[in-house]
């Protein structure tokens, strides 16, 4: 009967101790996953900033350096 119990007990270690590691495994594919969306979305938010900026910039200071081409030939 008692090596019957200890039987038992091991048995519940050791299914105890591969949840255990199931779940610390979970545990790092989720952060990795968690890890890898927040990069991806930072790069999608940072281009979406960075974009439209480098677009305006080109809209804005293009006419500006016409203007003062224009200026400089006027007045030579």
């Amino acid at each position: 009967m008692i090596s019957y119990k200890n039987n038992l007990n091991t048995v519940e270690k050791f299914i105890r101790k591969a949840l255990k590691i199931q779940r610390n495994e979970l545990k790092g594919f989720s952060g990795l996953l968690v890890f890898v969306t927040g990069t991806l979305l930072f790069i999608k938010s940072f281009l979406l900033v960075l974009y439209p900026c480098t677009h305006l910039n080109k809209k804005i200071i293009l006419p500006v350096q016409k203007l003062t081409s224009e200026n400089i030939n006027f007045v030579m």
